[in-house]
């Protein structure tokens, strides 16, 4: 049975969870009744994930295999290059090469091709932050209080921000511009030369990553509130409370911003008024973060299950019920929605 857990501690297990996967289980849900699924069935129920598997192993690449022994029979398991320190950082994929940031305190670089490390860049603290590869440059946060600029040619330092505390949200490249926010409270804008535009305070942690729709800039702090400010000079539009503090990043889809909250809601809010649409109530926290494809959109709660919501009613469509809280968030690739539990098992369910 879940318990009761603080914002913070929701934080930790999303990076304890994702460092520790490393099975994967292929699963279907129904309207009836959701069943994990066997790698038979699994393979026939799921031809493009088969497929990429094929694809894997003809080109003989040792850090993505079938296990010979799948647990329970009832899953698919693969074996993953392993590194010392979790891994919480979402992979960014640019020019065949695999990029993110480890609790060892480096950005890694592997070849997606064979899984071998291309060049590893140093930091002074752990990397929960996300890279974002633009202008040449990867841009990622560390612990050590630095947004860093990495040369992808040379994985030699450009320049370093001081942010006065840790980075923990995934920067956001537009209008020349990098966004991002810090554990201070402080939200950045940095041009490609390292130099601060502006800077925005919030009451508490900007965990949240921010994402830029025209020049409406959107995101979520520990100060339970939803902010869209002014991307060009750090001036507020609209401020929206939420029930509780938020580490989820919001979603844009037509003019809907959709964010999870402490407080075990999803909101959905128009971008232009800051008005709220609707809300959804999961059984716990939501520090998920959402995914839209085509008209639903689809979070996970810690109360273990993965929702799929009509994104213009937040009318509950389906969901799928894990053995662990959902922290991470969700991703959807060839109509399939990817999604990691604290179970210990990566799901792939039909979108």
């Amino acid at each position: 049975m879940l318990t009761n857990t603080n914002v913070g501690d929701i934080h930790s297990r999303a990076t304890e969870g994702f460092g520790q996967l490393d099975r994967v289980g292929i699963a279907r849900q129904t309207r009836s009744r959701n069943k994990r699924i066997s790698p038979t069935t699994g393979h026939q129920a799921f031809p493009s994930v088969r497929s990429r598997q094929r694809q894997a192993e003809k080109a003989n690449c040792p850090w993505f295999q079938r296990s010979d022994n799948p647990s329970s029979g009832e899953a698919v398991a693969f074996s993953m290059s392993r590194h010392e320190g979790g891994v919480v950082s979402r992979p960014s994929i640019y020019e065949g090469n695999i990029y993110f940031g480890s609790g060892d305190k480096h950005l890694h670089v592997l070849s997606a091709r064979s899984g071998k490390l291309v060049w590893a860049y140093a930091t002074e603290g752990q990397i929960h932050s996300s890279p974002r590869i633009a202008e040449g440059h990867v841009f990622i946060g560390s612990d050590d209080h630095d947004l860093h600029a990495v040369n992808v040619n040379t994985n030699r330092s450009s320049w370093r921000f001081d942010a006065s505390d840790r980075v923990r949200s995934t920067p956001f490249v537009a209008n020349e511009l990098v966004y991002f926010g810090a554990d201070s409270g402080d939200f950045f804008a940095v041009d490609f030369k390292g130099s601060m535009k502006w800077r925005f305070q919030a009451k508490r942690a900007i965990v949240s990553s921010p994402v830029v729709a025209g020049q409406s800039l959107f995101f979520g702090s520990m100060d339970g509130m939803l902010y869209c400010i002014d991307a060009r000079n750090g001036w507020v539009i609209w401020r929206f409370r939420l029930g509780k503090a938020t580490v989820s990043s919001p979603a844009l889809v037509e003019n809907y911003v959709i964010i999870g909250a402490a407080d075990g809601f999803i909101y959905c809010v128009e971008a232009q008024s800051g008005k709220e649409v609707w809300r959804f109530r999961t059984e716990h926290q939501v520090s998920s973060s959402p995914a839209i494809y085509r008209d639903s959109v689809y979070c996970g709660s810690v109360d273990g299950s993965l929702y799929c919501l009509e994104y213009r009613t937040g009318r509950q469509r389906w969901k799928f019920e894990t053995k662990g809280a959902i922290t991470g968030s969700p991703v959807v690739f060839d109509e399939i929605v990817y999604v990691g539990s604290n179970d210990h098992y990566m799901y792939a369910l039909l979108a």
